[in-house]
């Protein structure tokens, strides 16, 4: 199995993560992605990532550490959304990979203002493909429905557009909340399909209780697909 968890202080912001960390928790070892990047690009360095058995591996086949940050909510903040400010984060931050959390609920995001939010979102994995970095689209949707119809609408015209770069990775749900495995597997199972339809790029795959409960996605993972890994949301604050 294999892991990709988000670290974030609820004293800060919520439930955007500025890093991203990938755990391996067969053996109990944590990687905290914040080791710089080689000379040139971490897109021009590693290439298409892949799930090899507990681990993400680069196109060499070595595993892959990745430093990065969340944007946050791009109805609530998606002034920064822009060409411009992500290439100040890779000249200034030194990041590796962006997170694009569009928001799908309450008014504004995408389910009210679906072509606002697109927008939004291919701007910035447009500018990073530009600037060399990996891109994660995320449909940002916490503790609620997670609109599986227009999910599968919306990944599909994602995976479309942008499924034959190797550097765009997708999340299909951000925080799925206090509710069975069986019913958040459910979901994947509906939704990865429209993305690989047009890619076999990694999938982040959103676990229960807000993305905690990993160990009931080790105990059936989603066997049907391949390259995918599982979401752990870490919130330093309040889960010490």
């Amino acid at each position: 199995m294999t892991w990709f968890v988000e670290f974030s202080d609820h004293k800060i912001h919520h439930p955007c993560g500025p890093f991203i960390l990938k755990m391996n928790l067969k053996y109990l070892a944590l990687s905290l992605l914040l080791i710089g990047s080689a000379v040139g690009t971490s897109f021009g360095d590693h290439g298409k990532l892949s799930v090899s058995g507990n681990k993400i591996v680069d196109s060499h086949g070595d595993q892959v550490f990745l430093k990065g940050m969340s944007m946050f909510w791009s109805n609530w903040m998606g002034q920064y959304w822009n060409a411009a400010d992500i290439k100040w984060l890779v000249g200034d931050w030194d990041v590796e990979i962006i997170r694009c959390a569009m928001g799908v609920t309450p008014q504004g995001a995408y389910l009210s203002n679906p072509g606002a939010q697109v927008a939004l979102v291919n701007t910035v994995v447009q500018a990073c493909i530009d600037n060399g970095i990996y891109v994660i689209i995320d449909w940002h949707v916490s503790n609620e429905d997670p609109h599986e119809s227009n999910a599968k609408s919306f990944f599909s015209q994602m995976a479309a557009k942008w499924g034959s770069y190797d550097n765009v990775l997708y999340e299909d749900y951000n925080e799925p909340g206090p509710q069975p495995w069986a019913n958040v597997k459910a979901y994947h199972e509906a939704v990865i399909p429209e993305i690989r339809a047009h890619t076999d790029n990694l999938i982040i795959c959103g676990t229960p209780s807000w993305s905690q409960d990993v160990d009931e996605a080790s105990e059936s993972p989603l066997s049907n697909f391949t390259n995918i890994a599982y979401t752990l949301h870490f919130y330093a604050a309040t889960h010490k």
